[in-house]
């Protein structure tokens, strides 16, 4: 694709490779009994883990998503019911760029107010390892104090979420101020309908559980953070 190759010229030094690799493979077949099935065994067992978990994840996203509420119907629920608005600014993490976070629905529900300043912020890893300074950022400004803001990071870049509010406040785009982070955790409950083995959603319920923190993946002060739990049926 990057080189604009027709498929038989790929096939072709594909072809090539794989016949030197396989003859190394052969050669060392030998070896099984004596050891060489073990990493054999951890490579296949990593493998299982990292698929595992890029299925589980898939369905999770997908999962969240269908309860994701529009942000124009928001907003328009927004203006009717004319909410308390307390002082401050309130940053909900979205993985979706699109609609409103499910933790904002949570946060609504029941705490019946809301921040003054509510930024929706998501975080998208570009392909390439650095992004420069003049496209990292993007604040859109959706109205009666509702931002959402998209901060782009390369896959070789440290994410620290309190930089981007940062940046935002300094180039004027938001207020500054107290700010407050929100995130969703999710439990995951392996009794539901999702087509994943049964043995791969308890996998995955064990990887979700020891997963790293996103808090210290965000870089986010833990003094600052607010986590609000559901319970999702994978």
């Amino acid at each position: 694709q990057r080189f604009g190759w027709k498929r038989w010229q790929a096939r072709l030094l594909l072809t090539f490779f794989l016949g030197v690799d396989a003859s190394f493979l052969v050669a060392n077949l030998t070896k099984l009994d004596s050891g060489g099935w073990i990493p054999l065994a951890i490579a296949g067992a990593v493998y299982v883990c990292m698929t595992t978990w890029r299925e589980g994840r898939e369905i999770l996203t997908r999962l969240t998503q269908s309860v994701t509420l529009p942000i124009e119907l928001f907003l328009a629920d927004l203006s009717r019911n004319h909410l308390l608005r307390v002082p401050g600014t309130a940053v909900f993490m979205a993985e979706n760029p699109e609609g409103v976070p499910v933790v904002l629905l949570h946060h609504l529900k029941h705490c019946k107010s809301l921040h003054k300043q509510v930024i929706l912020l998501s975080v998208m890893r570009a392909q390439q390892p650095v992004i420069s300074d003049g496209n990292r950022m993007s604040v859109v400004n959706l109205g009666q104090g509702v931002f959402r803001l998209t901060w782009r990071h390369g896959f070789m870049e440290h994410v620290h979420v309190p930089t981007a509010i940062q940046e935002a406040v300094r180039t004027g785009l938001i207020e500054g101020g107290p700010v407050s982070y929100y995130l969703g955790h999710e439990t995951v409950m392996t009794s539901g309908h999702a087509r994943m083995r049964w043995w791969r959603k308890v996998v995955f319920t064990v990887l979700q559980r020891n997963a790293r923190s996103a808090t210290e993946f965000f870089g986010l002060p833990p003094g600052r953070v607010v986590e609000l739990g559901a319970q999702v049926e994978l």
